[in-house]
């Protein structure tokens, strides 16, 4: 069973699990492919069956090949880490963004 917590989302809910693991796990996974969400936020996540999924690519960005594309990045850290925090979740976002980093560089 995944633990959590349920949170307003504009007409939704969003399930955090506990710590916001899930959701690390995915953005640490997409830098470390080279990539950036470009557009994440609470709105573009949703769980189905316990499951954490993303949705609205369209905009997805190869971190290194786009020359804004640790700005994405960063942009796509704060914008969750801000969230997490309004709703009483200690997130730090300084050593996400710089674990991304770290992900997104290491293949070269």
């Amino acid at each position: 069973m995944v633990r959590g917590r349920w949170f307003a989302c504009g007409a939704n809910r969003v399930f955090v699990p506990t710590h916001g693991v899930p959701l690390v796990v995915v953005v640490l996974r997409l830098a470390e492919a080279g990539w950036a969400h470009g557009d994440l936020s609470p709105y573009n996540l949703l769980v189905d069956d316990g499951r954490l999924v993303a949705i609205d690519w369209p905009q997805i960005v190869d971190v290194i090949g786009n020359p804004q594309g640790f700005e994405f990045l960063e942009r796509d850290a704060t914008t969750m880490v801000t969230w997490f925090r309004r709703k009483g979740l200690d997130v730090d976002a300084g050593e996400l963004v710089a674990d991304l980093v770290a992900e997104a560089t290491t293949r070269f």
